[in-house]
């Protein structure tokens, strides 16, 4: 093999490991761009469903809502209609049936 073959090929094969070091430090920096995307997705998504009834899905107001003992935050009206329309389970929450109002 001559001097300009070897010098040739060695230059195609710096070129490759070249091109794979830039393909690979651009796949390490596009993971880490989808995995920031996704978290910025859920914890938008975790915001938007804190500030909802999980019941009947209307939004909370400032002062429409309710939370239990339990922890559920939940709006009024449907905590008055779960009181009010189930007599046997009405002091338990509507989400995890845990008791909220004892001696009901």
């Amino acid at each position: 093999m001559s001097y300009s073959t070897k010098h040739t090929h060695s230059e195609k094969l710096y070129s490759n490991v070249f091109s794979l070091s830039i393909t690979k430090n651009l796949f390490q920096k596009v993971t880490t761009l989808e995995q920031s995307l996704t978290n910025l997705i859920e914890t938008e998504n975790r915001e938007k469903l804190a500030n909802i009834c999980p019941i009947c899905i209307d939004p909370f107001e400032t002062n429409n809502y309710i939370i239990p003992l339990c922890g559920h935050k939940m709006c009024i009206p449907c905590f008055a209609n779960n009181l009010i329309k189930n007599n046997q389970t009405g002091n338990r929450c509507s989400l995890c049936r845990e008791i909220i109002i004892p001696g009901i």
